[in-house]
């Protein structure tokens, strides 16, 4: 007997290696350090733990600006995998901000709601400074786990993303993540931002 599969309810996380923006990165850290210098405490109360998290404006600083753009572009690419009219709609970046995570500075597991798409770019990212971590967001198939011979993209639990300097990582905005503890003796530095749409 021969059965034919279907597969129902995928979860994407799309990311882009990005050449043009790294020229910048030295600006852009400086910027950030600059920032945490003039308010040290930032914003408390999210998911940053041990680390420094911005306001959440930087999509209107214009050192950001290549970061913004490629949110966008990325933005519109899912856009078109997912087939999104964006006749009746468009998409924008609704904030960005940046986190600076010391060594042992971690996000601890959360979503972002209010928006359709999130994302990170990482601009410095040394060995070791914590891989940020996807939940399997179908918490009632975890009620009975088999044994398996092999993970596989439909038994993971957990998905782990190196971080990667030039890389840009955009997810549903819905989806459950964390980052691991920064290991190394250097700063861990991202912009992170979330994308959402509004009626033409």
């Amino acid at each position: 007997m021969k059965g034919t599969r279907e597969d129902w309810f995928p979860t994407s996380v799309w990311y882009f290696d990005l050449d043009d923006i790294p020229a910048r990165h030295l600006e852009m850290i400086d910027d950030l350090r600059r920032l945490r210098e003039e308010d040290e405490i930032g914003v408390t109360g999210r998911s940053t733990e041990l680390g420094w998290h911005s306001h959440v404006d930087l999509h209107e600083n214009p050192i950001f600006a290549p970061i913004m753009r490629a949110a966008l572009d990325g933005g519109m690419e899912v856009a078109a995998h997912q087939d999104w009219d964006l006749d009746r709609v468009e998409i924008f970046v609704i904030n960005s901000w940046g986190i600076i995570n010391p060594k042992y500075g971690y996000n601890a597991m959360h979503n972002h709601p209010s928006s359709v798409l999130s994302g990170v770019y990482y601009i410095k990212a040394p060995e070791n400074c914590g891989d940020i971590v996807f939940r399997d967001p179908r918490e009632v198939c975890q009620m009975v786990v088999l044994p398996t011979k092999k993970q596989n993209r439909w038994t993971y639990q957990r998905v782990f993303y190196r971080p990667k300097e030039g890389r840009l990582l955009i997810f549903p905005s819905w989806l459950l993540h964390e980052v691991k503890p920064n290991l190394s003796e250097e700063e861990r530095i991202c912009v992170s931002f979330n994308i959402g749409y509004r009626q033409k």
